[in-house]
């Protein structure tokens, strides 16, 4: 499960890379270490701009959910899905139809745990680029306020012998 990433390229060096550019009401800010657990805001694009790298809530929020109660709760919940069973999951199933994204990072942090405790490893392409993790999106409406969220879940599957 990624949980960590890392973004601190800068915002041209990320336009030049990617062949795009952010959004002209997003302020970009680099940072060494994004949590997940935060619902921050994180750089993607999505399959409805490609031209246009977008903020993004991480913590996918269904359209369907009723309230932000509600909408708060499940976020926790969908910060990653697994490719096993994206199609199955209510949470998921209207997204994998129509709504993939790219989420950019150029590092992302995994756990090992060991007898003496857990050891924390920061993971990145040995040429330090940007790259892009798959996701999903999903946009939410608070029809209490009005207020509008686009939010993403990285997509996740099982380690593969290098990352176990």
């Amino acid at each position: 499960m990624c949980f960590n990433i890392s973004i601190i390229t800068s915002k041209n060096i990320i336009e030049k890379q990617l062949e795009t550019k952010f959004s002209a009401d997003y302020y970009f800010e680099p940072k060494k270490h994004i949590s997940a657990f935060t619902n921050p805001e994180i750089p993607v694009i999505t399959s409805d701009n490609k031209t246009i790298i977008q903020s993004c809530y991480w913590g996918l929020v269904p359209e369907w959910i009723e309230d932000i109660q509600k909408a708060n709760v499940i976020r926790k919940m969908t910060y990653n899905a697994r490719c096993e069973t994206l199609k199955e999951k209510p949470s998921f199933r209207d997204s994998i139809k129509n709504k993939k994204c790219l989420i950019i990072a150029d590092g992302f942090y995994e756990w090992q745990s060991m007898p003496t405790g857990k050891i924390c490893h920061f993971i990145r392409r040995p040429e330090e680029t940007i790259f892009t993790f798959a996701g999903i999106w999903s946009d939410w409406l608070d029809k209490s306020t009005g207020e509008y969220l686009k939010s993403v879940s990285i997509i996740t599957q099982s380690a593969n012998e290098m990352m176990s």
